[in-house]
């Protein structure tokens, strides 16, 4: 599917809020719109997964929570500003335009409703699309999120702690794509004020033109990531740009760029934003068709049976074009019987998104875009998704590689860049193209993806499948050449700020299609002819009408500027060039007689202007050719008064014809003067070249003795490369151990029924356990994720600090909390160690209390004891020895209104230290320390008398003294 234009239309120009919701999106959505404006001039579409057997409620719902009209959705519905639609149960919605199109929902499918609708929200909008994310489980919306990135749209997700149901949210959040991660009120706070964004009205889009502040960008972005984003789309540069600048508040580019200069992380911020990484597997399924019906057999016939078969990925993005290449290669060569070795190079200027095609695990939602069959065989099932099985990751080498400046790989024979020429220039088109016409072997094959084409390069490839964008490569010479337009856009001197007069003359951006068009036509009409030669004479470009002042010479074709000009004219023109070099300055010719088509012009006059390319310094002239008209041409009036000239003319022409010949003359003075230095040199070369030859018979002689060196160093080497042929099978069988080990370990953490967390020295997470996996909240995306970035079910109080602790010091430390849903766990954080013993992070054990073996009490008697406070009438409250209250009677709760957040805190501290009696206080320190226990002990508390009891007894959590304390009011 190709992007549509999107119109500019004013009824269209307004943003459309994309809300993805499912279990607890009720409350969220709520709570969004209680807290919206009715007039933001947006329009809200609620994408919840509904129950399809009934009649949905919502608009009536949510009617209340908002001003503006809430419908639902109908087929054709006309979407309008401040206005609030709700999706029908069992359909999947889509936009149109400024429609609404509604479809019924794919049977036995999983809920995908939110990405189908924000899919073609980002291709109808662009960067006037916005998606939010609310609570819900699974992980609808993750590629649709990821789809109005691509486009520079904005994107929201609740955060975990205020979503009843995380999946949604998290999986939206570990796509990378999120821009805000907030609770629904502050959603709509944001939303609300990016509807009165001055860069929301076209009108205000004027100040782009800014080529200085976009040169000052342009470098900024250069010197810190070393891409040049001056050679792409000013479209996308532009969409990208502004979708940044509503994100940090700034209404004008110099602001930004301002900014920029004092952030580095948001120079990398944007960095990350103008590269595109939205893709998926098999994305181009007719040039995949095309490239195994039609490339894979060609390839394939001229290829030895041991010969490997090589291909680059270009633009790789997270890796999923990359496996979809080498699935569909193995699969291929499986079916012919074949075993050629297969190399894949992958890459991308991105190192975020190669480290993610690296670790080859993705979520679940591939198993829409890959076939059942090829799912099975090259992926593994994992508890959070998918993983590319090993024998395939093997194949694809990852690298960071720019385009534009960085050498091509060679001798290729499949080169994929697709959705990728896309986001270029033309500059950076006409670079790229010729290095994939270099880089392939003579029966390569180019893929592009649907919306790309070789432009003016078609003489290098050939076509192959149209439908599908596969070309072969014409076995002719491809020039790897740089314009010098090219070259001005790489130069880091036209952005620099200290010259914003030169950077307005060499604009990063091209002036508008209108002005360019208007300024060749004036060129085509006005312009005299002329043409471009290099110092070799040879024409390199013809402007207008030349031939009625050139004409080919007889013989081998060639582009010599002298062969084409007529014989007499060759030695003045020579001498006008050559006076025009010398003084680097126009120089004129004029009266001189040319005929390119048969016909004499007279009276012609020559202008040579030499000029250089700014940073290679080659030299090229610029030759204009003007005529005066004859005078049969000139009107009647003037013809009489022409005629009075004649003869002065002639006279002239004498005049002419001597100088001609005087300057011929001089030059033929300056060709002898020329030979016979070049006689003297002649002579000195040769006394030099005996000179010379002396020396090679010296040096022929120390040849001699170098190779017989050499013979000795070819046998040293032969005997090394024995050594490294044997090293080699060792590293092979170490490789198979390693794989091995790998396998007993991942089987290990699958099978251990405890939640275990490794981090590395950054305490970034590694690995963890499938119960890590529940109790901690984590899915796939989380790892290489810091483990202070999570939010998970257990609360873990400054475990950051505790981790860095257990690195420094090597020791293990032991922590007790108490989850969310009651369940106390021990956690112990001990240092993860190599086999050189050293230290290389931590490993987090989760142990539940009834599996701390630290007692005397087993988990039998532990719940017995839970079970009894819950039944007994009177209040009462367990302490540990610190006087921390560990747990209390349901009376207890109900006595005094005690909430579970005052558990683990002092007793005398509780209530607004209500408890705090210094008797109470001193019999209680008494009976920790010597087992006195206490009954009946009665204190004032206010106006109330109070009976307190208490003893000692040894509980769970090993063995440590535990008091019971009774409280009676009555």
């Amino acid at each position: 599917m190709t992007k549509k234009k999107a119109s500019r239309d004013a009824s269209l120009w307004f943003p459309i809020v994309g809300i993805g919701a499912s279990a607890g999106g009720l409350e969220a959505v709520t709570r969004l719109l209680t807290h919206l404006p009715a007039d933001t001039g947006m329009a809200f579409i609620l994408i919840q997964h509904l129950d399809p057997t009934r009649e949905s409620l919502l608009p009536a719902i949510l009617q209340k929570a908002t001003k503006m009209p809430v419908s639902q959705a109908k087929e054709r519905m006309r979407i309008e500003p401040d206005h609030v639609y709700i999706i029908p149960p069992n359909v999947h919605m889509c936009i149109d335009g400024s429609v609404l199109k509604l479809g019924p929902r794919p049977e036995g499918a999983p809920a995908q409703a939110v990405n189908c609708f924000l899919n073609s929200l980002a291709l109808e909008r662009g960067n006037n699309a916005i998606a939010v994310i609310l609570s819900g489980t699974a992980s609808d919306g993750a590629l649709g999120v990821r789809a109005i990135k691509a486009e520079g749209g904005v994107v929201f997700a609740q955060d975990e702690e205020s979503a009843g149901h995380s999946g949604m949210p998290h999986s939206a959040a570990a796509t990378g794509t999120v821009d805000y991660i907030l609770p629904p009120e502050q959603i709509a706070a944001e939303l609300a004020r990016l509807a009165l964004h001055p860069l929301r009205d076209p009108d205000n889009l004027v100040h782009f033109q800014d080529a200085s502040s976009l040169g000052k960008i342009f470098l900024l972005l250069r010197r810190e990531t070393g891409v040049d984003f001056g050679l792409y789309k000013p479209s996308t540069i532009r969409r990208r740009l502004m979708r940044r600048m509503m994100l940090k508040h700034a209404e004008r580019l110099d602001q930004y760029a301002a900014a920029l200069a004092k952030n580095p992380e948001e120079v990398r911020a944007l960095h990350d934003d103008l590269l595109i990484h939205v893709t998926h597997f098999f994305r181009e399924p007719a040039a995949l068709a095309a490239l195994r019906a039609k490339s894979f057999p060609r390839l394939l016939r001229g290829l030895a049976p041991d010969a490997p078969i090589r291909v680059w990925v270009a633009g790789c993005s997270t890796g999923e074009e990359v496996y979809s290449l080498a699935i569909l290669l193995l699969d291929f060569l499986s079916e012919k019987d074949r075993m050629n070795p297969v190399q894949i190079f992958a890459t991308d200027v991105s190192e975020a998104a190669l480290a993610r095609a690296r670790a080859g695990a993705y979520s679940n939602d591939i198993a829409h875009h890959v076939p059942v069959k090829l799912l099975r065989r090259f992926f593994t099932k994992t508890d959070r998704g998918y993983e590319i099985v090993k024998r395939v990751r093997d194949l694809c080498v990852f690298a960071r590689h720019d385009l534009t400046k960085d050498p091509p790989f060679a001798n290729l024979d499949i080169i994929s860049c697709c959705n990728v020429l896309i986001y270029f220039g033309p500059e950076a088109q006409r670079r790229i193209l010729p290095v994939f016409h270099y880089a392939l072997r003579p029966a390569g094959t180019l893929m592009l993806s649907n919306a790309e084409t070789v432009g003016e390069f078609g003489r290098l490839f050939e076509s192959a499948d149209k439908k599908g964008r596969l070309y072969y490569k014409n076995p002719t010479e491809s020039r790897i050449h740089y314009s010098p337009s090219a070259l001005l856009a790489t130069d880091p001197g036209h952005l620099s700020p200290a010259k914003p007069k030169a950077a307005e003359a060499k604009a990063p951006w091209p002036e508008t299609d209108v002005q360019k068009t208007a300024e060749r036509l004036l060129l085509a009409r006005f312009a005299p002819a002329g043409l471009i030669v290099g110092s070799d004479l040879n024409i390199l470009h013809f402007r207008g009408n030349v031939s009625r002042f050139l004409a080919p010479a007889s013989g081998k074709a060639s582009l010599s500027l002298l062969k084409m000009m007529p014989v007499h004219t060759g030695v003045p023109l020579r001498a006008l060039i050559e006076k025009a070099k010398k003084a680097d300055s126009p120089t004129t010719a004029t009266g001189l007689e040319l005929g390119g088509d048969g016909s004499k012009s007279e009276n012609v006059t020559i202008e040579v202007i030499p000029f250089r390319l700014p940073i290679s310094g080659d030299r090229y002239f610029i030759l204009l050719f003007e005529e005066e008209l004859p005078l049969t041409a000139r009107p009647k009036a003037l013809r009489a008064k022409d005629a009075e000239f004649a003869g002065r003319r002639e006279r002239a022409s004498v005049k002419r014809l001597k100088t001609e010949i005087a300057s011929t003359r001089a030059y033929l003075q300056s060709i002898v003067e020329e030979h016979e230095a070049a006689n003297e040199e002649l002579k000195s070369a040769n006394e030099e070249l005996k000179s010379a030859n002396e020396e090679i018979v010296s040096s022929n002689e120390e040849l001699q003795s170098t190779n017989e060196e050499l013979e000795i160093a070819k046998e040293e080497l032969q005997a090394a490369n024995e050594e490294l042929s044997t090293l080699n099978e060792e590293l092979q069988t170490r490789n198979g151990d390693l794989g091995g080990l790998n396998n007993d370990l991942s089987n290990l953490l699958s099978s251990v029924n405890l939640p275990i967390i490794m981090v590395g020295t950054d305490q970034r997470i590694r690995r963890f356990t499938p119960m890590a996996e529940k109790v901690m909240n984590l899915i796939a995306g989380d790892v290489g994720r810091s483990i202070g970035d999570i939010k998970p079910k257990i609360p873990l109080p400054n475990i950051e600090e505790i981790i860095h602790d257990v690195i420094q010091s090597a020791s293990t430390k032991e922590l007790e909390i108490r989850a969310t849903d009651g369940v106390s766990y021990l956690v112990r954080v001990r240092p993860y160690k190599t086999s050189e013993n050293k230290i290389d992070g931590a490993v987090l054990v989760f142990m539940p209390d009834d599996q701390v073996n630290r007692g005397t009490v087993d988990a039998s008697s532990v719940s017995a004891f839970e079970a009894a406070l819950d039944i007994v009438h009177e209040p009462l409250a367990v302490l540990d020895a610190n006087m921390r209250v560990k747990t209390v009677s349901r009376s207890m709760y109900q006595a005094f209104g005690l909430t579970p957040s005052q558990l683990g805190r002092s007793l005398f501290e509780i209530e607004d230290g209500r408890w705090n009696l210094p008797k109470l206080r001193k019999s209680l320190e008494r009976l920790s320390t010597d087992g006195a226990a206490f009954s009946r002990l009665t204190l004032r508390v206010g106006k109330k008398p109070v009976t307190f009891s208490a003893r000692r007894v040894e509980r769970d959590l090993g063995g440590e003294a535990m008091i019971l304390l009774s409280i009676d009011e009555r």
